[in-house]
């Protein structure tokens, strides 16, 4: 539509100026008529042709209006349009919100329970996966039996199979507020993305230090520095270096993705703090107070590690 606009446009602009160049042309040769005393006939003919050439404007000039009318009309489709997807899609997210704020619950206490019993689903299926020395990405796999995502019952029983040497085990129906918790957008089923996110652990740096290329430091070089509340993801397991006495870990900076090696402990000081791996949401990981199992303050020290 556009295009025919700006093409009709153009035809506009030439036929505006072919019908300027006739009326002037006629208007010069009438006045040379007139002053000349010529044949009245002549300048009669000449006096017609003005006068069509009048109405040519006249009619060019509707056409231009059309046009004009034309195009804002599109333009106003075009906006109208846009500002409906808008809506639409600013509609589908206040539905999500709503729908999200229906499940949470409304007493604190229940949340705080609720927070407690995710937290303790976790560290089983951490503690099976290090057991089992299964990848996240084959235990995904495993309870999802590769069809794409992975159903309350099947968690369900994993967490049942796990818990069976447990002397303090979570029954069917604290097993499914786990699995209400994991699913944060309702769907009843977790993604592999989901899924993957919520397995894992999460750290943030206390006493600002450096990020190793390799385990022992003094064998690689210095990657960057890193400062105070940066947060860190694990990848592998804590390893103590025998010689120095100092436990590092493999981790990934959340911030630039940059991997590297990070001293957890120092002469019996601890140098990385755990998150408050609380669920949003939107099905991430966040630092809160509320809900804290651990009852904590907030504070970068009440969420210090003490391996």
């Amino acid at each position: 539509m556009q295009a025919a606009c700006d093409k009709a446009g153009t035809a506009q602009t030439e036929a505006q100026e072919a019908v300027s160049s006739a009326q002037q042309l006629m208007l010069d040769k009438q006045k040379d008529l007139k002053s000349t005393a010529s044949d009245s006939a002549v300048l009669a003919e000449v006096t017609a042709l003005l006068d069509k050439v009048a109405n040519m404007q006249s009619e060019l000039e509707k056409q231009k209006k059309t046009l004009r009318d034309q195009e804002h009309a599109f333009v106003a489709k075009k906006l109208l349009q846009t500002t409906t997807e808008k809506v639409e899609k600013l509609e589908k997210r206040i539905e999500s919100a709503n729908s999200l704020k229906s499940g949470l619950p409304s007493d604190p206490k229940e949340d705080v329970a609720a927070a407690a019993l995710y937290t303790k689903a976790i560290e089983t299926l951490k503690k099976y996966i290090k057991t089992k020395e299964k990848a996240l990405k084959d235990l995904y796999d495993e309870l999802s039996e590769k069809k794409g995502s992975i159903t309350m019952g099947a968690m369900i029983d994993l967490l049942q199979k796990c818990q069976e040497s447990e002397e303090s085990k979570m029954t069917e129906d604290e097993l499914k507020i786990v699995f209400t918790r994991m699913d944060a957008i309702g769907s009843g089923e977790l993604s592999e993305e989901v899924f993957l996110a919520q397995m894992k652990t999460r750290y943030v740096c206390v006493v600002p230090t450096t990020l190793s290329e390799k385990m022992k430091s003094r064998e690689g070089k210095v990657l960057r520095k890193l400062g105070p509340n940066e947060v860190l993801e694990a990848v592998g397991e804590p390893t103590k270096d025998e010689e120095s006495g100092i436990v590092r870990l493999q981790v990934k900076v959340e911030r630039d993705s940059s991997e590297g090696y990070y001293a957890i402990r120092s002469n019996g000081r601890g140098l990385l703090g755990t998150l408050c791996s609380l669920q949003c949401s939107r099905g991430a990981y966040r630092t809160s107070v509320e809900g804290c199992p651990r009852k904590c303050d907030g504070s970068v020290a009440t969420h210090r590690e003490e391996r």
